[in-house]
């Protein structure tokens, strides 16, 4: 039987085969093993058109190799690609197919061949990290895939066979060999194995010589410099079979079987906020002009990446409140502070202007209220002078285009807030809410357009000066990285325009852990999850997409936030009475069957017995609390709540002594289900714990640890899998990493790992042993390694805070050093956990400025306790730390740069 195929191929199977084919065809057996049920059969579609499918037939009966011949006309176009599927014999219904791009056919030099496939489960990008990443970090640009194998086949010689591998690319030190059981392949010794050449980044092939032996086989890695050091692939030896035929025969061995643990490409990078950055011309904040200027020092050092934190709008209240990244009022808008002046620096204006820039930036942190300020008025003054003409460039009216679906709710927000002086969109009059004709309407008839236009203008300028940042870093092999942070802020442009997508009455936060004991409240709306799915997650999906223009790898912000998220009913500040969402909580009835035989409900009632009461004076118990006959007292309903407490008591330490009487309850509501019950997260913690009975108290103990680490494992982590996959492929050229951190499910590890998203490791805070610190060389290849993130204390202010504690066990058991530790750490011992952290398997080490600074005594900060740049459990954080030396200063620290060079390339980065 033959199939006509799309440009004309045709399958010819081998009873049917032609032995004398003309010379405007082309022949390509096609050879696979695959085990299927009886019912099943292999087949193949070409260039993804599954209505075609063409079966293959078992080499013989109850067989797992298949096979088939393909045979090509003269006008083949010259790639042709394939996917093997799984059908069913019957109706020829798909069942499964291959992940990936599938295979390419060699439509070149136009002779017949053989090919020996095998099933591919995904492409080498996806297991490890795009093609993009590498594009960058690579010096050498290799040829493509099809070019490369062409090449071969031209010198083919038809005493060989191909052996092409698909495989990572491995770091400097190493090579792909193959050794197996003939002397041509080293007879299983590792130092006479034969290397395999790289064709491209992910492609190695060697040119095997024919036997009329069957030949053994496995793919290593081995060291260059010493050859018997290496590492054999897992399982089964690989196969070639005794020469049967003498047409050209490629054999394509796919992923092998192998911990890549120190054998990806491994990078480094610096981790800064660009409100950080401070050059000698920067306007009070660091800008994108410093940003540029910061890459180039960066290349110089060796590093291939720059991480950055949020750069979106925060605008709510133009006063430093406004400084804290992650609290956006648009996804979209990047931040107007950030914009450099400087390409303006020869129009009267800036003169004007300059003497309060030069004051600005002599403050030693940013003056946030009076930057935003004096930058807000220089760049209204701009418009006046060159928005017009600039508005009317054909540039100007393709970003306007390109971003129409949110720039224009966007510049109206940021009017109305200014014209109202207020971000509560509520008390907007006419425009609670956001709608498209109010828009074209008030454009037209309001005489606002210029006053709205204004943001647009500044949103092109800050994306004219940012993409060409990112132009400049990817020319010098830098990889910029940005941040996705998890919320929004509560009046935003997002919840005025699909407040739908949002719980409102609640905001989002963390749980009790390593950076805050009482948890955390960010005031977010959390999201509602179920209505974003009924449009395939379309926001997110333009959110993630929208990062491309400017990066090329993200930081996801709080990524447990997609498995469940720590929800704090609205009128609560603090977030220790906050529960999971979504959850999976216990019934009254639950609660008995586990041995808890006190009354639930009563315990989510706030209360203590009256010999519970010692931290309360008389006064305050007849002022504050009610006294109930079974002998307790709960709060007056003038003050239980939070919010009542706050706005009446005026002693600071009196309410905070109240606001913790409204936390002792063991148990807190489910928000969606009044009969469900969450147990309250650390309750041990309470005076009402201690009214429990012993059984009452273990059988509590057993029940959270079971609500809180093994109830919802697989449920969340199939809640993260509904979205994650969607979101991270939906832009599948940038490199996708994990703030992983804080109460982590079990299940956490397997999602990202499946989705191959860069984890987090910090040393401090162990992930995988039950010391205080964790062993660098295990961590993870597909993560991101470093000493401390932007919520923790850099390495010198944590070594003197935890002096006597755990820097004293740091210095014994890590660095391996006698006596007590020094209570200031020196440039040498920085230097060598510096050192520690690029030598692990982490694909990227990325530490922050104030670490990388550390290592010299030159550019390290005089007071290392004002490096920290956000402390969690402050919810008044003013961020607002900058770099101490100028950038224009690191351009020259020449030994500086060449140490940092030093250690990057002595650990393989």
């Amino acid at each position: 039987d033959q199939t006509r195929l799309p440009y004309n191929y045709k399958l010819i199977f081998r009873t049917t085969l032609n032995p004398k084919p003309s010379r405007k065809h082309m022949k390509v057996s096609l050879h696979i093993s695959y085990h299927t049920e009886q019912e099943h059969l292999v087949g193949v579609i070409f260039d993804n058109q599954p209505d075609n499918i063409l079966t293959l037939q078992r080499l013989y009966e109850n067989s797992d190799e298949w096979t088939g011949t393909v045979a090509f006309e003269a006008n083949i176009p010259a790639t042709v690609r394939y996917r093997y599927v799984i059908v069913k014999a019957d109706d020829k219904t798909i069942v499964r197919q291959e992940k990936g791009n599938g295979h390419i056919l060699i439509s070149e030099p136009l002779h017949d061949y053989c090919s020996h496939d095998s099933w591919k489960q995904a492409d080498i990008d996806e297991n490890f990290v795009p093609q993009h990443f590498y594009d960058i970090v690579d010096s050498e640009a290799k040829d493509g895939w099809d070019d490369c194998i062409r090449r071969y086949f031209r010198q083919y010689s038809a005493n060989h066979i191909l052996l092409v591998l698909e495989a990572p690319a491995l770091n400097d030190d190493d090579e792909w060999c193959i050794c197996g059981s003939n002397d041509l392949l080293g007879n299983w010794q590792a130092a006479r194995a034969r290397q395999l050449v790289q064709v491209n980044r992910t492609t190695y092939v060697a040119l095997i010589p024919r036997t009329d032996a069957g030949v053994a086989y496995k793919f290593i890695i081995r060291r260059k410099d010493n050859h018997d050091v290496c590492i054999w692939e897992d399982g089964d030896n690989r196969y070639i079979n005794a020469a049967t035929e003498s047409l050209p025969t490629v054999i394509f061995g796919y992923y092998p079987y192998f911990d890549y643990k120190f054998r990806t490409k491994r990078v480094a990078g610096v981790v800064i906020p660009v409100f950080s950055l401070r050059s000698n011309g920067s306007q009070g904040i660091g800008d994108f002009g410093d940003l540029s200027m910061f890459v180039e020092w960066a290349a110089n050092a060796g590093m291939h990446v720059v991480q950055l934190l949020p750069v979106n709008d925060t605008t709510s209240t133009n006063s430093w409140r406004d400084s804290y990244p992650y609290s956006s009022i648009s996804v979209f808008a990047l931040h107007p502070a950030y914009l450099d002046l400087r390409p303006w620096k020869d129009l009267p204006l800036y003169q004007e202007f300059e003497e309060k820039f030069r004051k600005l930036n002599e403050a030693a942190t940013v003056d946030y209220d009076n930057v935003v300020n004096v930058k807000n008025n220089f760049m209204r003054l701009l418009y006046n002078i060159i928005g017009a003409e600039t508005m009317q460039t054909e540039e100007y009216r393709q970003f306007c285009k390109d971003n129409e679906y949110w720039l224009p709710a966007y510049c109206l927000f940021s009017h109305l807030r200014d014209r109202f002086h207020t971000v509560n969109f509520k008390q907007w009059k006419d425009f609670k809410s956001f709608n498209q004709d109010s828009y074209n309407t008030y454009m037209k008839h309001s005489g606002y357009e210029d006053a709205v236009n204004f943001f647009a203008f500044v949103q092109y300028l800050l994306h004219v000066q940012l993409k060409s940042v990112h132009e400049k870093a990817n020319r010098l092999g830098v990889l910029l990285k940005g941040d996705i942070p998890i919320g929004v802020a509560a009046r935003s442009v997002a919840t005025w325009v699909m407040p739908n997508l949002f719980h409102m009455q609640s905001s989002a936060g963390a749980p009790p852990d390593y950076f805050s004991e009482d948890g955390q409240n960010w005031g977010f709306p959390t999201y509602n999850w179920e209505v974003m799915a009924r449009d395939g997650y379309a926001w997110w999906k333009k959110r993630f997409n929208h990062m491309h223009h400017y990066f090329d790898a993200y930081r996801i912000d709080h990524v447990l936030g997609f498995f469940r998220i720590w929800e704090i009913p609205r009128p609560l500040y603090g977030g220790i009475l906050g529960h999971f969402r979504p959850a999976l909580p216990y019934l009254a009835e639950d609660v008995r069957a586990l041995h808890f035989d006190a009354d639930v409900e009563e315990l989510s009632i706030p209360s203590l017995a009256d010999w519970n009461m010692d931290h309360f004076s008389d006064e305050e118990k007849s002022t504050y609390f009610d006294w109930h006959l079974d002998h307790r007292f709960r709060l007056k309903t003038a003050y239980n709540t939070e919010r009542k407490i706050r706005e009446q008591v005026k002693d600071h330490d009196l309410c905070k002594k109240l606001i913790r009487f409204t936390e002792e309850v063991l148990f807190v509501h489910d928000p969606d289900n009044r009969k469900g019950y969450h147990p309250r997260i650390s309750a041990w913690n309470t005076r009402r714990f201690a009214e429990l009975s012993e059984n009452d108290q273990q059988a509590f103990y057993n029940m959270h640890d079971d609500f809180y680490y093994h109830r919802h494992n697989e449920f969340w982590a199939r809640e993260a899998m509904k979205k994650l996959p969607t979101l991270v492929q939906s832009e599948s050229s940038m490199l996708a990493c994990a703030e992983d951190l804080g109460m982590v499910p079990a299940s956490v590890k397997d999602v990202l790992s499946q989705l191959h998203i860069l984890s987090l490791e910090i040393q401090r805070m162990p992930k995988r042993s039950s010391g205080e610190f964790d062993d660098l060389q295990n961590n993870p290849s597909l993560s991101v390694s470093t000493i401390s993130t932007h919520d923790m204390p850099p390495l010198r202010k944590w070594w003197r805070e935890n002096i006597n504690h755990a820097a004293d066990t740091y210095w014994q058991q890590i660095l391996h050093e006698n006596g007590n530790a020094p209570w200031d750490i020196d440039t040498g011992t920085c230097e060598r956990i510096v050192n520690m952290h690029l030598a692990s398997p982490s694909m990227l080490c990325l530490l922050a400025w104030q670490n990388w600074s550390s290592i010299d005594e030159s550019l390290r900060s005089d007071n290392p306790m004002g490096e920290q740049i956000n402390n969690p459990a402050n919810p008044n954080q003013f961020w607002n730390y900058r770099m101490e030396p100028t950038i224009e200063t690191l351009m020259t620290a020449t030994p500086f740069t060449e140490k940092i060079r030093g250690l990057i390339k002595r650990n393989g980065r």
